[in-house]
């Protein structure tokens, strides 16, 4: 993530710069200053590198605890994980902002996104959720794809049990109120057995485990 190397790929462009996020229209304006490539594929890279961050601090890391029966309530862990988990969630928000105003007039270009993009709403802050439930939203309306498996998972992250039927779309118009809720190391195992349960679903249905999951 520091190597010369992959910092030269993921430099910034100097400001100023011209911004255009390409759904100033239909979406809440960006709440955070984006992150401008020099060269705007590199945003990719940088979202998937902050997403592992996001998954390690939020995930992995209280489960490993939990199972090596380490205290989880060590304030001072506990308070790290978060801050880095809020740390990396923000910078993939600016990186797909940079992403989207490089190549936001086609939202197929964006799909590359999709997978990493949603983790970012495990920790992202209350005030950059909305930006962030309106970039999903648009990837639901593309229709190509189910949306299916990152639903059911918000709708435990984020405690809203109507999101995994009801999707994205449906609430643009009258956004819930932001939820703010610090996730115990339940919730997580619960998150990661809905998706367990929905690979196996698929096996003993007789699909592909893969099909249409993000």
């Amino acid at each position: 993530m520091y190597s010369p190397l992959v910092e030269e790929v993921l430099e910034e462009a100097g400001y100023p710069v011209t911004f255009d996020s390409h759904h100033s229209e239909c979406c809440p304006p960006v709440p955070f200053i984006p992150y401008i490539f020099q060269f705007p594929p590199a945003g990719f890279l940088r979202l998937l590198l902050y997403s592992v961050q996001t998954y390690l601090h939020s995930i992995v890391y209280p489960l490993l605890r939990a199972e090596t029966g380490q205290s989880l309530a060590t304030s001072e862990l506990l308070e790290r994980d978060q801050e880095m988990a809020a740390a990396a969630a923000y910078e993939q928000c600016r990186s797909f902002a940079g992403l989207e105003a490089a190549f936001g007039f086609n939202q197929d270009l964006l799909f590359p996104c999709l997978s990493p993009l949603p983790i970012a709403g495990k920790s992202c802050a209350p005030e950059i959720r909305m930006w962030l439930w309106y970039k999903l939203a648009h990837f639901e309306e593309l229709g190509h794809f189910s949306l299916e498996p990152i639903t059911k998972v918000l709708s435990v992250w984020w405690d809203m049990p109507n999101l995994a039927e009801e999707g994205f779309g449906p609430w643009k118009v009258g956004p819930p109120a932001q939820q703010v809720r610090v996730l115990s190391v339940e919730d997580v195992d619960l998150a990661t057995q809905m998706g367990n349960l929905e690979i196996e679903d698929r096996i003993t249905e007789g699909r592909n485990p893969e099909e249409d999951v993000f």
